[in-house]
């Protein structure tokens, strides 16, 4: 489906089984890649589910949770990745109009860590090429 989340922050995740048995925790570390692999479907009672793979390990999330997870941070996308590059740039930019140092430090520092995070993104989703 070409739909990937990076994980920005470090956390676990414990699937919703009726059985103890069945609990699995995935932990999920910094730049890691979670991979959305088929479109949603619905659970009766349940609500919206998500087929998902990360690290050849298939299973399924709610999408409430994963939009909780989104929207406390813990993971992104690529289009959030390149929009907070757009806007660090531009605040950069700013802060070399104004000559601000503090601000050209703080957003020089976001800047490193989300290219990181694009660069480590790209690799794991477009293997490179071998060069000859």
């Amino acid at each position: 489906m070409d739909l990937y989340f990076i994980v920005k922050h470090a956390f676990d995740y414990t699937n919703e089984s009726a059985y103890q048995e069945l609990r699995q925790t995935d932990s999920f570390k910094k730049h890691d890649m979670i991979e959305v692999t088929a479109p949603p479907h619905y659970v009766d009672p349940i609500g919206w589910y998500l087929s998902l793979s990360f690290d050849d390990h298939d299973f399924y999330m709610s999408a409430s949770r994963l939009e909780s997870y989104y929207k406390q941070g813990y993971v992104a996308t690529m289009d959030d990745l390149l929009l907070a590059r757009n806007y660090n740039l531009y605040k950069i930019n700013w802060a070399l109009d104004e000559r601000n140092k503090e601000q050209f430090d703080r957003h020089t520092k976001h800047l490193y860590e989300i290219e990181n995070f694009i660069k480590r993104a790209e690799e794991a989703v477009k293997p490179g090429i071998p060069s000859l």
